[in-house]
């Protein structure tokens, strides 16, 4: 009777061990899409105030915020968007904003972003957007997709989802 038993858990074991190989069948069809992720972006709102408000003369005016997140890597291999919503709270807009002869955008470097006013009405115009918000956005190197243009907002908004993430109207 052992002898049967040890037959047969050998018999089993020359089964499941050599039993698994052999040629690889056709691919099965497509599965269905599964949901959308989320892309890893970085995000800073602030505030345009007075208290932080630098003057360099009647045509070039701006704010500077630290931002820790913007690191090296982002700077030089990622993107980086800002946006500004008003005071009313309408929909956000995203710079570079030119009006007339005025145009309201934005700079970076590691460590820090600025929003600035530069042209005719540099000032006149900042009367209008104290109290602003304005947001930041920074896609990580890994994140950018080089199929998309990146010169084209809506391209940006849909494929990185921002209006989800962010709130945007």
């Amino acid at each position: 009777m052992k002898k049967n038993i040890l037959a047969v858990i050998f018999t089993l074991i020359v089964f499941v061990t050599f039993g698994c190989e052999g040629d690889q069948g056709p691919v099965g069809p497509q599965g269905d899409q599964g949901p959308a992720g989320s892309v890893n972006i970085i995000t800073q709102s602030n505030v345009l105030s007075l208290n932080n408000l630098i003057i360099e003369d009647q045509d070039l005016v701006y704010w500077t915020f630290p931002w820790a997140a913007l690191t090296s890597e982002i700077y030089e291999n990622g993107i980086v968007l800002v946006f500004l919503r008003d005071v009313e709270g309408s929909e956000w807009t995203p710079l570079p904003l030119p009006i007339e002869t005025t145009t309201m955008t934005y700079g970076f470097k590691t460590g820090q972003y600025e929003v600035i006013v530069l042209g005719d009405d540099a000032v006149t115009l900042v009367a209008f957007t104290i109290g602003a918000t304005v947001r930041a956005v920074a896609i990580p190197p890994s994140q950018v997709n080089s199929r998309i243009d990146h010169n084209d907002y809506d391209a940006i908004i849909e494929y990185y989802q921002l209006g989800d993430v962010l709130g945007f109207e």
